[in-house]
């Protein structure tokens, strides 16, 4: 489900962002992206991490290195790649 946010910039490529869409299933509620929560740029897929619910920052090398090789963002990566590739 998507939630519009009041727009703000992709901290690699400026580009404007004023969504976020959260990984749900049909027994979940919509909400807000709370700190600490990523987000991936749908235009340079720069892996992001929300610091309040309108501020992202970019994932420092150690979280990147951190985070475990199936989750979630990477796919979200993947589906985004997949979706620009299909447009062009």
């Amino acid at each position: 489900m998507i939630t519009r946010l009041p727009a703000t910039s992709c901290p690699v490529c400026q580009s404007t962002l004023d969504a976020h869409g959260d990984e749900l299933d049909d027994r979940s509620a919509a909400r807000a992206p709370r700190a600490g929560d990523y987000s991936v740029c749908v235009y340079c897929l720069a892996i992001l991490v929300f610091t309040d619910p309108h501020t992202l920052r970019v994932l420092t090398a150690a979280e990147r290195a951190a985070l475990p090789a199936d989750d979630p963002v990477f796919e979200v990566q993947a589906t985004i790649r997949r979706f620009q590739a299909a447009r062009n």
